[in-house]
């Protein structure tokens, strides 16, 4: 468990916010400062059986029809929520399971986007409320503010993991590298472009290669990949 300092959220006592900010304390750091300071997060293990709903409205869930590695989802497999009750509040951020790293991954279990990123409220100030990428505010926490100009790649090519083990500063061009690389090479790159020109939809093509939507929008556009015909 990471051990935290508590502050005032300016919330009812009874409430249980993801994240506690405290805004404006600490050592100034000029560059980038942390926007996650003071943040409290406790891992868990979940205590909700796989099939059910896991927002903890105790409905059974559907399955997986397609896989997708990215978001760790495996067709036949149970969803982990009902359609719309992943934005609801999880009693838990992440729980730990084996995803094929060397180390365990620390899985998102709130909201995410298309993409799987995980998504965390931050407390509100005077101008309101907003989010901010799961897994940032977790690396943020324990390494500091991400360098201007670099972005937070996943080593584990986990996107709802939150593990700050697994993830590592580096320049958009070797994020976008490390991405295509992981999953993608000439042929596949190919075999995408002919099944986009017969009419195969991005999402579905990104579902069966292990990719997001945007890259596969990217291929098509030929903004990466430029030299396959």
């Amino acid at each position: 468990m990471i051990d935290l300092p508590q502050f005032d959220s300016g919330l009812p006592a009874n409430s249980t916010p993801s994240v506690l900010l405290s805004w404006g304390v600490g050592t100034p750091i000029p560059a980038r400062p942390n926007r996650y300071e003071g943040a409290t997060m406790t891992p868990h293990e979940s205590s909700i059986p796989v099939g059910l709903c896991q927002c903890g409205c105790g409905e059974a869930t559907s399955l997986y029809r397609t896989s997708n590695a990215r978001r760790g989802e495996v067709r036949g497999d149970h969803c982990r929520f009902i359609n719309r009750h992943s934005r609801r509040l999880s009693g838990v951020e992440y729980i730990i399971e084996e995803r094929g790293y060397k180390t365990p991954c620390w899985i998102w279990q709130r909201s995410k986007d298309k993409d799987g990123y995980g998504f965390i409220t931050i407390a509100p100030r005077a101008s309101g409320s907003r989010t901010g990428r799961a897994h940032v505010v977790y690396y943020e926490k324990k390494y500091g503010p991400i360098p201007s100009g670099m972005l937070p790649d996943h080593l584990c090519r986990i996107h709802s993991c939150v593990n700050p083990d697994h993830i590592e500063a580096v320049t958009f061009a070797e994020n976008t590298r490390r991405g295509i690389s992981a999953k993608l090479n000439q042929a596949k790159v190919q075999e995408i472009k002919n099944l986009l020109m017969a009419g195969e939809l991005q999402h579905d093509l990104a579902a069966r290669f292990g990719v997001t939507q945007t890259l596969i929008s990217r291929i098509k556009l030929g903004k990466v990949w430029r030299d396959t015909l």
